[in-house]
């Protein structure tokens, strides 16, 4: 179920802000997201906080927005 509604946040490609917080994915919902940002120019916020982050799904999703974003806030811790 929780997979089911990160994927239904991922068809909008036009998105700002991308809330993903506390949805329990792991390293193929981050492989799904580094994806996603790859192919979203908007994205400025993204909050990935008490998730299942593994390094290899960190990875992935750094690599994204190094490449294809020029600024994005990232939370990973929740507040």
């Amino acid at each position: 179920a929780a997979c089911n509604k990160m994927m239904r946040m991922l068809v909008d490609t036009s998105r700002t802000s991308l809330e993903v917080s506390g949805i329990g994915f792991g390293a193929e919902g981050a492989k799904a997201i580094a994806e996603y940002i790859k192919d979203n120019g908007a994205l400025t916020s993204l909050n990935l906080a008490s998730n299942l982050l593994t390094a290899e799904g960190a990875k992935h999703v750094a690599k994204a927005i190094k490449g294809h974003v020029s600024a994005l806030r990232v939370d990973l811790v929740p507040f």
